[in-house]
C-alpha cells in the first residue's frame, strides 16, 4: 500500500491523540487501581497493541526491522489479542471488582487519620485525612518512636500536643494474622475540644473545692 502526505499527517495527528488518551487512561488506572498494578499494566498494553501494530504497518517497519511484508493490514488481528488481554485482566484478575474500590472509598471517608505500616514500621498505606492534616508527620514520628521504645506487640494510646495548642488522641494497634504480626495501624483524631472541656471542668471543680473550703 502507498499513502500520500495528507494521510501521514492525519495518521500522525490521530496517533498523537491516541497516545495522549492511553497515557491519561494508564495514569488514572494506576491511581484508582493501585492494588491492581498487574491488571492495570495488562489493560494499558492491550490498548497500545493495535496502535503499535498499525504504526508498524503504515510506516513499513515490519519490512525494515523483521524483513516481513504483511499482505494486508493486520491491525484487526492485533485487536483480537487486545481483547484476550482485556478478558484475562477483567475475568481472571477481577480488574473491575468493585470491592477494593468500595474499601478505598470508605477508607478515605474516615475522618480520623489512619496510617498502615508493615512489620518493619514502614508506611504502606494511609487515608485522605492523614494526608490533609499538617501535624500528621509529627504524630507519625512520635508514634513510631514510642513503639520502638516499647519493643512489644501490645497496643497503646497517648495524647499528642502540638506547639499550636492542639491535642490529638493517638492509638498504635498491632495487626495480627493468626498469631503472626502482619503490621501496625496508627489512628489519631483531633481531641482539642474534648481536652479543653476537661480542663475547664477541672478548673471549675477546683474553684468549687476552694469555695467549699471557705465555707
Amino acid at each position: 500500500d502507498s499513502f500520500g502526505p495528507i494521510f501521514y499527517f492525519n495518521q500522525a495527528y490521530t496517533y498523537l491523540l491516541m497516545l495522549l488518551g492511553i497515557g491519561l487512561c494508564a495514569r488514572q488506572f494506576f491511581h484508582d487501581y493501585r492494588q491492581k498494578k498487574i491488571q492495570a499494566v495488562m489493560i494499558s498494553v492491550a490498548v497500545a497493541i493495535p496502535l503499535v501494530i498499525n504504526i508498524f504497518y503504515i510506516t513499513k517497519l515490519f519490512k525494515r526491522l523483521f524483513d516481513i511484508t504483511p499482505l494486508f493490514d493486520i491491525t484487526p488481528i492485533a485487536c483480537n489479542l487486545s481483547l484476550a488481554l482485556f478478558a484475562i485482566a477483567i475475568f481472571r484478575y477481577q480488574f473491575f471488582d468493585v470491592a477494593p474500590i468500595a474499601r478505598r472509598k470508605v477508607f478515605n471517608e474516615i475522618p480520623e487519620g489512619i496510617v498502615l505500616f508493615d512489620q518493619k514500621q514502614r508506611i504502606t498505606d494511609r487515608n485522605r485525612a492523614s494526608l490533609q492534616l499538617s501535624e500528621s508527620q509529627a504524630i507519625i514520628d512520635a508514634a513510631v518512636s514510642a513503639a520502638s521504645e516499647r519493643k512489644t506487640r501490645e497496643a497503646f494510646q497517648f495524647l499528642f500536643h502540638t506547639e499550636r495548642g492542639r491535642s490529638f488522641s493517638v492509638a498504635w494497634i498491632p495487626l495480627l494474622k493468626g498469631h503472626d504480626l502482619a503490621g501496625y495501624m496508627l489512628k489519631y483524631a483531633d481531641d482539642t475540644a474534648y481536652q479543653l472541656a476537661l480542663e475547664n471542668l477541672s478548673e471549675k471543680n477546683q474553684m468549687l473545692t476552694h469555695l467549699n473550703s471557705l465555707i
